[in-house]
C-alpha cells in the first residue's frame, strides 16, 4: 500500500498528474489495506479534478468494505457510484454483503435496485437473505424468497439454506415447510444436503423439538443423503437440553468413524453441565484428553463447577489444560507455543495455596515454568501471558506487578501501537478515590477483572474485593498476579460468567465495577438488585462507557440514580473516553430503548466487532486512532438532547419578552439568570418530603438567593453542563437577556432525578429573569453529566478525585483536633475540681 502511494507520488512528480488507471489501482490498494478513510479523501480529490473512474474500481472498494462489514463506508462509495451513473447490479449486490445483521438496509438496497431498473441477482437476494439469517428475520426471509419467485430469480440451495438458518430462533413449522418444498422443487434440482438438514434441525432444538431432530435424522438415512459429521453435529448441538440423546449420538459417530465437530461437543459438554450432570461432564471432557474439544466459555462453566464442588483433581487436571483453546483458536506456531506457557502457568499455580510461596518465591517458581516453554528465549505472543512474563521478572527482581504492568501497556503502544485495556493513568486514581471513600472493610464487586490491574489497586484499599472473570486464562493470570503482590487474602479473583457466579456470592455489596462487556452493564447490575445483594445507595462506577461505548447503560443511569460523567483520557492511548460514578437510590427500569440510543449501540456493538475481530486482516487498520476519536464524536454528538421536545413538554407564560432576538444559545454559553421555585401539583397522597416536612401547592421550594446571607446574587449557568434540572436548561436556551418567564416543568423534567428532594413526579412552577448571556465556544467538556445540582446544599456522591479526599483528610484533622482541645478543657476543669 506505501509503495502504491509512493508510486503514485512520483508519477506526480516527474510525469504529471497519473491516469484514471493508476488512479483506480491506488484506491484498490488503500480500500484492501484497510485505509479507508485515506481512500474516501482521495476519491473526493479526484472527483473534485473530474478524473473519470470506471465501475470496477468502485467495486473494489465496496468488496473491501464487504470483508471488514463496514456497511457505511459502503454505501457512501455505493452513493457515489450512483451519482456518477456507474452503480450496476453487482455493485449492489457487493453493497448488500455489507449489510451484516441490517435486514432493513439490505431491504432499502434492494428497493433502490428495483427504482433504478436493475434486475435482482442471486448473489444480491443471497446476500439479503443472509442478513435476515443473521438477525433471525425468518419473516421477512421467506417474503425474500417469494420476491425472488416474483422477480424472475428462482431460489438456489445457498437461498434456501439461508432462510432455514433465519428460522434457528425457533420457527420449526416454517422449517418444516421449506424442507418440503425443497423435497418437491426437482425441476430445479434444489434437493436438499448436510447444510438445508442441519440449519432445520437448529430451528427445532430451539424449539425443544428434539424428536423431530432424530427424525429427520433417521429420513436421511433412509434417503440419498447419507448423514455425515455436519449432520450429527448438528442434531447434537439440537439435542443440548436432552444431552443423554446427544451422548448416544455421540457414540454413535464413534462407531461410524465419524469426527465430532468442537462445537457439538462443547454444546454435548455444556447440556450435562446445565443439568447438573457435571460428572458426566467430566468424563466426557476425559474422554477427549488428547484433542483441544472445549472452547473457552464451556472451558470456563466447567472449571466454575470443579471450584463449585470443591473436585481438586478435577480442576488441576483442567488447569494442566488451560491453554489448549488457545492452540484450538489459531494453529500457528505462536498460538502453540502461547498454550505450552499457559499449560505451564495453570500447573505452576494449581497446587496453591501453599504457606510462604506467595511474592518473590511464586514469582521466581512461575519463571522457571514458563521459561521451560519459551522458544528460542522468546516471549509469550498472547497479551495475557505476555504481561505475566513481564510481572514475573520484575517481581522476582525486587520489582512490583502493578508498574510492570504498565511498563508494558507504554512500551507496547509507543512501539507497535498495540493497547492494552487497563485502566490506569488517571482512571486509577478515580477509581482509588471513589471507592476509597467507602467505609472499611465493606465489600466491592469488580465485574471483569482482566488481568488483575484493578484488582491490585483495589485490593490495596481497606475492603474486601471479589472480582469476575470469564475468559479461564486471564482470570488465572490475575490469581498470579495477586498472589506475586502477597494480596490473595484481599481479593478473590471467580472463573465463570456473571451469570454462572453472581447468584453464589452472598452478602452485600456496598460498590460495584463494570468493566467488562459494555452490552452487560445494565442486566447485572438489575441482577445484582433484583437478588438483593446491592447495600442502599450502592455506589456504581463503569468504564468504557464512551468508548467502545454503553449508551442504553447511560441513559438508564442518568433518568435512575444521581449520576456523574467524568471525561478521561485511556491510559496511554491520546483518546477520550467517559466513566460514570453513580449512587443507586431506587430500582432500575429498563423501559424501551429509545431509537437513538438502539442507533448508538449498534454503532457501538460494530466498532467493537471491527477492534476485536482476530481473523480479519484488517484488524489492525480498524484501531486506529482516528477511527476511535471519529467513533468517539460520533458517539458524544449521537447522546445529545433534543431540546425542542423536551421543550414541547413544558407550558411556558412570558412576562417580559424581548421580540426579534435570536433564541439560538447552545452548548457553552453562559446565562446569569435569577429564578424562584415552586411546587405547583403534588402526586396523589404525597403530603410530605423524605425527611418528613409538610409540602403543599404554592410553597416556594428554590431560589437565587442565598437563604443563610440573603444575597441576591444572579446563579450563572453553562449550558451543556447539566447542573440544573433538564427543563430549567431547556427553558434557558430560549431565552434572551432581559425575559422574564413562568415555566410549569412535570417531574420527570423536573427533580426526578434528585431522589429526597420532592416527591416523585412533583411538577414545579419556576419564574426566570436572564439578566445576561455570554457566549462560548460552542462545545463543553465533559466533566460532569449528570446529576442536578440541587437548590441549596445536599450532600453529593462520594469524594471523586484525590484532592476531595485531601480536603476531607484536612477537615477531619482539624475536627480531631478540636475534639481535643474540647477534652484537654475539660479535663483541666475536672483537675481544679479535684484541687
Amino acid at each position: 500500500m506505501r509503495q502504491a502511494v509512493q508510486l503514485v507520488e512520483d508519477w506526480r512528480a516527474i510525469v504529471g498528474e497519473p491516469s484514471a488507471v493508476a488512479h483506480g489501482a491506488l484506491l484498490g490498494a488503500l480500500a484492501r489495506g484497510g485505509r479507508l478513510q485515506v481512500a474516501q479523501a482521495e476519491l473526493r480529490n479526484l472527483q473534485h479534478h473530474q478524473v473519470d473512474l470506471d465501475v470496477e474500481v468502485y467495486g473494489s472498494l465496496v468488496t473491501a468494505c464487504a470483508a471488514e462489514k463496514r456497511w457505511l463506508e459502503a454505501l457512501v462509495f455505493l452513493q457515489d457510484a450512483c451519482q456518477q451513473s456507474l452503480a450496476d447490479a453487482q455493485l449492489f449486490s457487493q453493497a448488500v454483503s455489507t449489510c451484516g445483521a441490517h435486514w432493513q438496509l439490505a431491504g432499502l438496497l434492494l428497493e433502490s435496485m428495483d427504482r433504478r431498473l436493475l434486475a435482482r441477482t442471486r448473489p444480491a437476494m443471497s446476500a439479503a437473505m443472509e442478513t435476515c439469517a443473521q438477525s433471525g428475520r425468518w419473516r421477512e426471509a421467506i417474503q425474500l424468497l417469494d420476491d425472488g419467485w416474483a422477480a424472475m430469480c428462482p431460489p438456489n440451495l445457498q437461498m434456501y439454506n439461508a432462510v432455514l438458518r433465519s428460522c434457528s430462533g425457533g420457527a420449526w413449522q416454517t422449517a418444516v415447510a421449506l424442507l418440503a418444498e425443497m423435497d418437491d422443487d426437482s425441476s430445479l434440482a434444489v434437493g436438499q444436503d448436510g447444510r438445508s438438514s442441519a440449519a432445520a434441525m437448529e430451528s427445532f432444538g430451539a424449539a425443544g423439538q428434539w424428536g423431530r431432530i432424530l427424525l429427520l435424522l433417521a429420513d436421511l438415512w433412509e434417503g440419498e443423503v447419507v448423514p455425515g459429521d455436519v449432520e450429527y453435529g448438528a442434531a447434537i448441538s439440537g439435542l443440548r437440553q436432552e444431552w443423554q440423546q446427544a451422548a448416544w449420538l455421540l457414540r454413535e459417530m464413534e462407531g461410524l468413524a465419524l469426527q465430532p465437530k468442537a462445537q457439538a461437543f462443547c454444546a454435548l459438554v455444556r447440556g450435562a453441565l446445565e443439568a447438573s450432570a457435571w460428572r458426566h461432564a467430566l468424563a466426557l471432557h476425559a474422554t477427549r484428553a488428547k484433542e483441544p474439544y472445549l472452547d473457552r466459555p464451556t472451558f470456563s462453566l466447567l472449571l466454575n463447577r470443579c471450584e463449585r464442588h470443591r473436585l481438586f483433581r478435577a480442576r488441576r487436571g483442567l488447569l494442566a489444560r488451560l491453554g489448549d483453546n488457545l492452540k484450538h483458536r489459531a494453529g500457528r506456531g505462536k498460538r502453540k507455543e502461547d498454550a505450552r506457557i499457559a499449560n505451564a502457568v495453570g500447573r505452576a499455580y494449581c497446587p496453591l495455596p501453599q504457606p510462604g510461596l506467595v511474592g518473590g518465591a511464586f514469582a521466581r517458581k512461575l519463571r522457571t515454568a514458563m521459561q521451560r516453554q519459551y522458544a528460542n528465549g522468546r516471549l509469550p505472543y498472547n497479551k495475557a501471558l505476555n504481561l505475566l512474563a513481564h510481572a514475573v521478572e520484575a517481581v522476582a527482581e525486587g520489582g512490583t506487578a502493578v508498574s510492570a504492568m504498565e511498563r508494558v501497556a507504554k512500551k507496547r503502544w509507543r512501539r507497535d501501537r498495540l493497547w492494552l485495556d487497563m485502566a490506569g493513568g488517571c482512571k486509577a486514581q478515580l477509581l482509588t478515590a471513589a471507592f476509597g471513600a467507602l467505609p472499611p472493610g465493606t465489600k466491592v464487586l469488580e465485574l471483569g477483572a482482566g488481568c488483575g490491574y484493578s484488582a491490585m489497586q483495589l485490593a490495596t484499599l481497606p475492603l474486601r474485593l471479589e472480582s469476575v472473570e470469564e475468559d479461564p486464562l486471564r482470570a488465572v493470570v490475575a490469581r498470579c498476579m495477586l498472589v506475586m503482590s502477597s494480596l490473595q487474602t484481599r481479593a478473590h479473583v471467580w472463573i465463570g460468567s456473571c451469570a454462572q457466579v453472581l447468584p453464589r456470592m452472598g452478602g452485600l455489596f456496598h460498590g460495584v465495577l463494570l468493566d467488562h462487556q459494555c452490552p452487560s452493564y445494565l442486566p447485572d447490575l438489575e441482577g445484582l438488585q433484583s437478588r438483593g445483594q446491592l447495600a442502599e445507595r450502592a455506589l456504581v462506577v463503569a468504564n468504557h462507557v464512551l468508548k467502545p461505548g454503553a449508551p442504553y447503560f447511560l441513559s438508564q443511569m442518568l433518568t435512575c440514580a444521581p449520576t456523574q460523567v467524568v471525561s478521561l483520557p485511556e491510559f496511554e492511548m491520546q483518546v477520550e473516553d467517559w466513566m460514570t460514578c453513580s449512587v443507586l437510590t431506587r430500582p432500575l427500569v429498563s423501559p424501551k430503548c429509545p431509537p437513538g440510543i438502539q442507533d448508538l449501540s449498534e454503532l457501538s456493538a460494530a466498532m467493537l466487532a471491527r477492534a476485536s475481530d482476530r481473523g480479519s486482516r484488517l484488524r489492525q487498520a480498524s484501531k486506529t486512532l482516528e477511527d476511535w476519536r471519529s467513533f468517539a464524536g460520533a458517539s458524544r454528538s449521537g447522546r445529545k438532547r433534543d431540546w425542542a421536545a423536551i421543550l414541547s413538554h413544558i407550558e411556558l407564560d412570558w412576562l417580559e419578552e424581548q421580540p426579534g432576538c435570536e433564541r439560538n444559545n447552545r452548548d457553552g454559553d453562559t446565562v446569569a439568570f435569577r429564578h424562584k421555585g415552586f411546587i405547583a401539583e403534588l402526586p396523589a397522597g404525597k403530603t410530605t418530603d423524605a425527611q418528613g416536612k409538610p409540602l403543599q401547592v404554592g410553597t416556594q421550594m428554590d431560589s437565587n438567593i442565598n437563604p443563610k446571607s440573603k444575597e441576591d446574587r444572579p446563579l450563572e449557568f453553562m449550558l451543556g453542563t447539566p447542573k440544573l434540572v433538564v427543563g430549567m436548561e431547556a427553558v434557558l436556551r430560549v431565552m434572551c437577556e432581559g425575559e422574564k418567564v413562568r415555566a410549569k416543568i412535570p417531574g420527570p423534567l423536573a427533580y426526578n432525578t434528585v431522589p429526597g428532594f420532592l416527591p416523585y413526579d412533583t411538577v414545579v412552577l419556576y419564574e426566570m429573569d436572564a439578566v445576561t448571556i455570554t457566549r462560548g465556544a460552542g462545545t463543553v467538556p465533559v466533566e460532569s453529566l449528570g446529576e442536578p445540582s440541587a437548590p441549596w446544599p445536599r450532600v453529593l456522591l462520594p469524594a471523586l478525585a484525590l484532592p476531595v479526599l485531601a480536603v476531607l483528610g484536612f477537615v477531619f484533622h482539624v475536627r480531631g483536633r478540636g475534639k481535643e482541645g474540647k477534652e484537654g478543657k475539660k479535663g483541666k476543669k475536672e483537675g481544679k475540681k479535684k484541687r
